[in-house]
């Protein structure tokens, strides 16, 4: 069984759904990362799989679709890695207002993807009071800010629980913030005022202060 990381299972998902090579400064941009972190992936990729997924030409980078094809019968735990839906969803909580062309623009997904992915992600909304409409090509997604900053939550929570691939899970809902950074900061200023709080405690204030962050 191959495993990447899922901004490796991105990358190879990203490449494999457009036909024509994407410039390398515009793919690193896309999964916010710099060029020489994706030049990296690229090479485990190909390396870990034995095979030249990923191929480099003068405009850019490609995915050689028959090798690709072959990688995920192979492991069908990388082919459900990382769904159309999932990618959607995190645009959607950034980009509430939009079209279904700039979904297809910035997320490289076919229309009629982007809009079966919508039906599949309307009810997983409206579990945490948002709405989601689409009229014509224009998407909207209404609610409260305090239900976004719950459905962010919910996310992040089942990262943390994830056994494996975690880091990138988390990374992926909160990728403006680090837990970390953060962590470090309610320490010293619980320390300041002489407070203690027990591990449980800290991590949920933690948490929600990144999801706080994130959304500001």
């Amino acid at each position: 069984m191959i495993r990447f990381s899922q901004r490796q299972a991105l990358l190879l998902q990203l490449l494999s759904e457009v036909d024509h090579p994407i410039k390398e400064t515009d793919l690193a941009g896309l999964l916010g990362v710099s060029t020489r972190t994706l030049r990296y992936d690229i090479a485990r990729i190909n390396g870990i799989s034995r095979d030249n997924i990923i191929e480099s030409t003068t405009n850019g980078y490609s995915v050689e679709q028959s090798v690709y094809t072959g990688v995920v019968a192979r492991n069908s735990e990388f082919s459900t890695q990382l769904e159309h839906h999932e990618r959607i969803l995190l645009y959607l909580l950034d980009t509430p207002d939009t079209t279904i062309y700039d979904v297809m623009r910035d997320c490289y997904l076919s229309e009629s993807v982007i809009k079966a992915s919508l039906k599949r992600l309307k009810p997983q909304f409206e579990d945490h009071s948002l709405h989601l409409s689409l009229r014509g090509s224009s998407i909207h997604l209404d609610g409260n800010e305090i239900y976004f900053r719950n459905f962010l939550g919910s996310l992040v929570n089942t990262a943390m629980d994830a056994v494996v691939g975690q880091n990138d899970k988390v990374n992926r809902y909160l990728p403006d913030v680090r837990l970390g950074d953060i962590e470090n900061v309610v320490v010293e200023s619980l320390r300041d005022y002489y407070l203690e709080i027990d591990d449980i405690r800290l991590s949920n204030m933690v948490v929600n202060i990144a999801i706080c962050v994130q959304r500001y």
